[in-house]
């Protein structure tokens, strides 16, 4: 089968994804782009992974308009039929005759053949450079730069500009300081009163609060007492104790109430770009290309080459650029 050329098979595609949050979110504009040549999509990992890809792609796709066929569809992969492939093997009743393409992200020799046990009469794409890669078989073959594109995001014109940060990393190198943090939002407030109200809202999940040392979690509550600083609170962001993001949902809800997304290399800063939200992306100088966040509106702040790392980065520039990203709308 081929889908080059300009012709536009369909049908039903089965991806298997495994990994962090950013691993999964780079495949989104595969998704889209096979989606928008009529495929349905079922994305088997994680389920409240796979649940989130199901939900943000296709509202991407409704937002595009275009007259979408295809749709994305959330596969549990811990269940019973699934946890048996690990075995390299699969029963008689898990068989799948109608899925005409397989994409492996990962390979394990068990796990292969209980995968091709499972769908006999799927090609299989193995596809296991993750990240942005254009150049890639997957890529060119469903025309991912063209077509996996998402719709920047439309903000309240009306309303504060509101500026979600994300607060750490898993790697120390990958972390801008949180004390640094603080002094963005101290700039951002400042700055942002005579172009009208700014409203900060810092944000971190369960990993970043047991990563946070009492100098962590004093500038944090620096920062929450500044007019201006909204508290993330679980549900409405406004309440008076710590609490971290716990869910997939709630992050994807507060991030789409920003007019500006500002984190380090982790997934919420891809869930941001690939959301359409306005965002600013701290990188070290050694991150390769393929992982830096893509979107309609992104911009990518860089540190020097150095030990530091992301820690380098200038809290000046990371105002200019969200500031600069508020002003363009």
């Amino acid at each position: 089968m081929s889908d080059r050329g300009g012709k536009c098979e369909s049908g039903v595609a089965v991806v298997f994804v495994v990994g962090a949050l950013g691993d999964g979110i780079v495949m989104w504009p595969v998704y889209r782009a096979m989606c928008r040549r009529g495929w349905t999509v079922e994305v088997v990992g994680e389920r409240e992974k796979v649940k989130l890809a199901e939900r943000e792609v296709n509202r991407s796709l409704a937002d595009g308009g275009g007259g979408r066929v295809g749709r994305v569809v959330a596969v549990d992969g811990d269940s019973a039929a699934m946890r048996q492939l690990w075995t390299g093997s699969c029963a008689a009743g898990c068989v799948r005759q109608d899925v005409r393409l397989a994409v492996y992200t990962f390979e394990h020799e068990a796990w292969c053949r209980g995968a091709g046990a499972m769908l006999p009469r799927a090609e299989v794409v193995v596809h296991t450079e993750l990240g942005y890669h254009p150049r890639s078989r997957l890529w060119e073959r469903f025309e991912v730069e063209s077509l996996g594109g998402v719709e920047a995001a439309r903000t309240d014109a009306a309303g504060p500009v509101r500026v979600v940060m994300h607060l750490g990393a898993g790697a120390r190198v990958k972390r801008w300081p949180v004390e640094r943090f603080a002094e963005l939002a101290r700039l951002l407030l400042e700055r942002g009163a005579g172009q009208g109200r700014v409203e900060v809202v810092p944000i971190y999940g369960e990993v970043e609060a047991e990563q946070f040392g009492a100098g962590e979690w004093a500038a944090l509550e620096r920062m929450h007492a500044m007019a201006g600083v909204r508290r993330w609170d679980g549900q409405r962001g406004d309440g008076a104790g710590h609490a971290a993001v716990a869910t997939l949902e709630q992050l994807a809800e507060v991030i789409r109430g920003a007019a500006v997304f500002a984190g380090c290399d982790t997934g919420p800063t891809h869930l941001a770009a690939q959301m359409g939200v306005a965002t600013v992306g701290l990188y070290s100088a050694e991150q390769e290309e393929a992982w830096l966040a893509r979107g309609p509106r992104v911009r990518i702040v860089r540190a020097g080459a150095g030990a530091e790392g992301v820690a380098a980065i200038e809290t000046e520039r990371v105002a200019m650029a969200i500031l600069g990203l508020a002003a363009a709308g």
